[in-house]
């Protein structure tokens, strides 16, 4: 027969085997929900890494445009008169769409009855070049003589 003292111990024995299983349990799905938790953290720390790289470059292109802001647009009617001297350009400023800070997009047509495609070319050279840039969104060309015809280009830019 077993003593009395003896069953105790062996009730204890199995009880705290028992709380052991159990905490064993709780302490395994711990762990996996620890470690989507810290997934979870990872992603958005990689998404925030991107977005301060991103944010700096943003900066860094504001700082530069801002720099350049002072040049203004370039005259291009003169510019056009310089590469296309023997043909007058229609030049229409197209809608401006506001961005943040006091800045806005801008576009501007011109549009040519007869220029040559090569003297074209360099018209969007020296457009392209200016400070700050602007930069061709369309051009539309139509044949009606050899290296000739008729020119719209579209340009836009981004300035205060």
């Amino acid at each position: 027969m077993i003593a009395p003292r003896q069953n105790i111990l062996a009730v204890i024995a199995v009880v705290l085997g028992a709380i052991g299983l159990s905490l064993s349990a709780y302490t395994f799905r711990q762990i996996a929900e620890s470690e989507n938790i810290h997934r979870t953290r990872a992603e958005t720390l990689h998404q925030l890494c991107g977005l301060r790289d991103r944010a700096t470059n943003d900066r860094a292109a504001l700082a530069l445009m801002e720099s350049m802001a002072a040049h203004g647009p370039p005259d291009f009617e003169a510019a056009a008169g310089k590469i296309l001297p023997d043909i007058k350009p229609v030049i229409e400023e197209l809608n401006a769409e506001p961005l943040t800070g006091g800045w806005s997009r801008k576009q501007i047509t011109i549009a040519f009855d007869n220029a040559s495609l090569s003297d074209t070319g360099r018209l969007v050279e020296y457009v392209e070049n200016q400070r700050p840039p602007w930069r061709l969104i369309a051009c539309e060309f139509s044949a009606a003589a050899a290296g000739r015809g008729p020119v719209k280009l579209t340009f836009e830019t981004i300035a205060r």
